[in-house]
């Protein structure tokens, strides 16, 4: 009787012990599910940031280049300007050297 109690007793104590591990597993795969679920959610959010700095790098890119092809004009339309200020500036410097040519 008493050899079947030890039996009994020591069947009692591995059972316990099995129920601890069996509550530790349990914890450790919660705690790795949470670590998983934060983690895809890390790299959500920064595909989501990293989609939001492209736009506005796009959109920054598309800024510079209209005020690039501005520039571009408004240098153009300059370079014209004086080209035909410095052509009315030597045609009327001619005109002057003609005119002081004839009252001669």
């Amino acid at each position: 009787m008493q050899e079947s109690l030890k039996d009994k007793e020591g069947t009692i104590e591995t059972l316990e012990r099995q129920l601890v591990q069996a509550g530790i597993k349990g914890k450790v795969m919660q705690a790795d599910m949470e670590i998983t679920k934060k983690k895809e959610q890390v790299k959500a959010n920064m595909t989501k940031a990293a989609l939001v700095n492209d736009a506005k790098l796009d959109k920054e890119l598309a800024d510079t280049q209209v005020m690039m092809n501005t520039t571009k004009g408004n240098v153009a339309n300059n370079a014209a300007l004086v080209n035909a200020r410095a052509n009315d500036m030597l045609q009327n410097y001619k005109n002057s050297l003609e005119n002081s040519e004839e009252s001669e």
